[in-house]
């Protein structure tokens, strides 16, 4: 099978290898058995199919350019076949048919031109131009030119155009096929420091979408908790109940034997209650004397003594002792 282009490529050992592109196979299937042969990710497939597609592109570009050839040696038997026939035309004739296959071949060289030398470009326009004006007068074998200077400009142009001509003929005798090129392309490798860069990122951002989940989850289970406490009533069993529940058949004498324990207890509660409050708030009673005193003992306090204005004298009268107040 025949070579079109030899592709040096980096593998992620930091060697190059080479990878021969035959006529025929596709891109896809090159790419497959490259990466198989290799050992590389399955995700440089693509890329590569493109790239390899790239440059058959170009090498398929570069083959319909035309090849020029001498007159003398290398002749190919189509222009033989066509000079033949020229010949035993006339003379009138032989001229068109001569004129036609000239600018032919001039605008398949104007376009060689364009693309290998496309500073030319302006020096290519001026001198068709030229040609178009001079066109006319070319038939006949003496050039009427309209003025001398225009004449010299044209003759320089022609004799460019003719240098870049030749220069583009002899390339492409020595290179009727183009080179197969080398180029290089840098696959993604472990050795990386990008590469080991994207791992890493990765693996963080996973770390921190999992605790996150795990987060949403606790306080989605907390809240749905709560909303169960909030909603649902839990009814406490109380005693009466377990008693119903354990013995069902006395359950009227059951009750009235409850009624009767909680009406004693309740009474011996009062009961308690009540001496505790006898015992902390208990109050002798005075007499109305024993009120008296106080009260005297308490104006002692406030206004001075009282036996300088007041002298209290007791007097018996049989029912009990009377304190007199006498003033001085």
């Amino acid at each position: 099978m025949k070579t079109i282009v030899i592709l040096d490529i980096e593998t992620n050992d930091g060697q190059t290898q080479q990878l021969e592109v035959f006529e025929g196979i596709s891109a896809q299937r090159l790419a497959e058995n490259f990466v198989e042969e290799y050992q590389l990710e399955k995700s440089t497939i693509k890329p590569l199919a493109k790239y390899i597609e790239s440059e058959i592109s170009n090498y398929e570009e570069n083959l319909q350019t035309i090849q020029f050839q001498p007159k003398d040696s290398h002749i190919q038997p189509s222009l033989k076949y066509q000079q033949e026939q020229i010949d035993r035309l006339s003379k009138s004739r032989r001229q068109q048919l001569q004129q036609k296959q000239k600018q032919q071949l001039v605008i398949q060289t104007n376009k060689n031109v364009q693309i290998e030398y496309p500073a030319l470009e302006p020096i290519r326009l001026s001198v068709h131009s030229n040609n178009e004006i001079n066109s006319g007068f070319e038939s006949s074998e003496d050039v009427q030119v309209q003025s001398p200077s225009r004449h010299k400009k044209s003759k320089v142009f022609e004799s460019l155009y003719n240098d870049s001509k030749r220069r583009v003929q002899k390339q492409q005798l020595l290179s009727p096929v183009r080179k197969p090129q080398f180029t290089k392309i840098k696959l993604p490798s472990k050795n990386d420091d990008m590469y080991n860069r994207n791992l890493k990122w990765l693996s963080t951002s996973r770390s921190k979408i999992e605790k996150l989940q795990k987060e949403k989850e606790l306080i989605q289970k907390q809240k749905e908790i709560e909303n169960l406490k909030e909603c649902t009533f839990e009814p406490q069993i109380t005693e009466y109940a377990k008693q119903m529940v354990q013995n069902p058949e006395n359950v009227f004498e059951r009750q009235h034997m409850n009624v009767l324990k909680y009406s004693q207890n309740k009474m011996k509660f009062d009961e308690t209650q009540k001496q505790k409050d006898d015992r902390f708030d208990f109050k002798p009673k005075l007499s109305y004397t024993q009120q008296q005193v106080e009260f005297y003992e308490r104006l002692k306090l406030t206004m001075g003594p009282v036996e300088e204005r007041v002298v209290l004298r007791k007097e018996d009268h049989g029912y009990g002792v009377v304190l007199v107040h006498e003033r001085k």
